[in-house]
C-alpha cells in the first residue's frame, strides 16, 4: 500500500468514527426524549442504532493530524451538545 492511499485510508476511517459520535449522538438524544416521554407510540421510537465502524488502523497517526479532534470520535454525553 503506498503512502498516500494509506494516509486516505486513515482519514476515510476517521471520518467514518466521526460521523457515528454524531449520529449516536443524535440517537441517544432522540431515546432519551422517547423514553421521557409518557404518550409515547411506537411510531415515535427513534430508528436503529447507528452501527459503529471499525476503529482506526493503530499504524495511523493521530485524528488530529486529519483536523479531527480526538474529542469528536466519541460520542457527547446525553444534555451536552
Amino acid at each position: 500500500m503506498s503512502t498516500f492511499s494509506a494516509v486516505a485510508t486513515c482519514r476515510q476511517q476517521y471520518t467514518a468514527l466521526r460521523d457515528w459520535a454524531h449520529q449516536e449522538a443524535v440517537y441517544r438524544a432522540a431515546l432519551a426524549a422517547f423514553n421521557h416521554n409518557s404518550k409515547k407510540t411506537a411510531g415515535d421510537k427513534p430508528p436503529r442504532e447507528p452501527q459503529r465502524p471499525s476503529q482506526p488502523a493503530q499504524s495511523c497517526p493521530s485524528s488530529s493530524a486529519f483536523g479531527i479532534p480526538v474529542s469528536a470520535l466519541s460520542p457527547a454525553a446525553a444534555g451536552s451538545s
